[in-house]
């Protein structure tokens, strides 16, 4: 059993396929701190499980707009940018130097409408803190 890939914060991990198919016991064991209402996904956010209030892991389904399965976050990226290249390399560079400040990103949570519109999110902090996400338009 591999370990988790990244605790984002206490609300969500990214973990592998082995920790996600696993049993509640084995998710417990690898996330010991993990409370109802924290999310797990894989890279690919094809499997997402959320802690109920009664300490088991269920199964969500992300669903799009017409109830089917809805993209993943890289899926969204590279439809609209073909150019994104393979996963992993989305996901490294999702990372970014430290600011001036001296903090860098550890995790971001989008706020996406049924129809797959980014309206908004947060941005967690290495020091925990979070910073809002405010998504603007402009006319092409």
């Amino acid at each position: 059993m591999s370990d988790y890939m990244k605790i984002y914060n206490q609300e969500e991990a990214l973990v592998t396929d082995d920790i996600i198919d696993a049993s509640d016991e084995v998710i417990d064991a690898a996330i010991p701190y993990a409370r109802p209402g924290m999310f797990i996904y894989n890279a690919g956010q094809s499997k997402v499980k959320q802690k109920g209030l009664d300490g088991k892991w269920v199964t969500v389904q992300i669903t799009g707009k017409d109830g089917t399965p809805g993209a993943s976050a890289y899926e969204l990226a590279k439809a609209s940018d073909p150019e994104v290249g393979d996963l992993d390399g989305w996901l490294e560079s999702l990372k970014g130097t430290s600011g001036v400040n001296g903090k860098s990103i550890t995790g971001i949570t989008l706020e996406v409408t049924k129809a797959g519109a980014i309206t908004g999110g947060t941005a967690t902090m290495d020091d925990q803190s979070t910073i809002p996400i405010t998504v603007t338009t402009a006319d092409a």
